[in-house]
């Protein structure tokens, strides 16, 4: 269930509590009194009824409101990654990417010059937080490529080490069911972003 609809759904179970809170202290200070052939108690006994309907009819449209919304940000997300990824690797291709090894030297030119042009990329184009390339050994360990360093705070500087560039070879031990889909050459996106160092 998405955090949204919770949110939405505790706002409007506790509006309906202070709602009912308020009229059992209403009903303890008025007095019966005829009104219309009803009293004033089965009046608000009748509004609590409505309250009651009105919460789960809230709740109930909620999840449709909620849903819709997600999917229309989860469509804006895919139709941007759909359209940046397939650039990005035609191009790390065209500059020679398949020619790296986990054993690259860091200070080979070729190696510089991809994650230099990546980290303009990620300048260009501020949605992209950042972009790593990896490759399967044959062992079945991921290890990463290019991991160039990424400005996630945007202050115009790389600090710490949660910032600075991934070195080549690095091994890559979270296991993502999306990440195996990729390397077996299937589009894929995971729904929820995975927390790493």
């Amino acid at each position: 269930m998405k955090i949204d609809y919770i949110i939405f759904s505790l706002v409007v179970t506790g509006s309906f509590v202070l709602i009912e809170l308020w009229m059992a202290a209403y009903c303890k200070t008025i007095k019966t009194v005829e009104k219309y052939g009803r009293t004033k108690a089965s009046i608000t006994g009748n509004l609590r009824y409505f309250f009651i309907f009105l919460i789960v009819s809230l709740l109930v449209s909620g999840i449709a409101f909620v849903d819709a919304a997600g999917d229309k940000v989860e469509g804006n997300f895919k139709k941007i990654a759909g359209g940046i990824a397939p650039t990005f690797a035609y191009e790390l291709r065209r500059m020679g990417h398949s020619r790296l090894t986990p054993s690259t030297a860091p200070d080979n030119a070729s190696y510089l010059y991809m994650m230099n042009a990546m980290v303009q990329w990620m300048k260009l184009n501020p949605e992209i937080e950042s972009i790593y390339t990896m490759r399967k050994l044959p062992g079945g360990r991921n290890v990463f490529i290019l991991g160039p360093e990424t400005d996630y705070n945007r202050d115009g500087t790389i600090r710490g080490e949660k910032e600075e560039r991934v070195p080549i070879g690095e091994v890559y031990e979270e296991k993502i069911p999306e990440l195996e889909q990729a390397f077996k050459g299937h589009e894929s996106m995971q729904p929820e972003a995975t927390k790493d160092e």
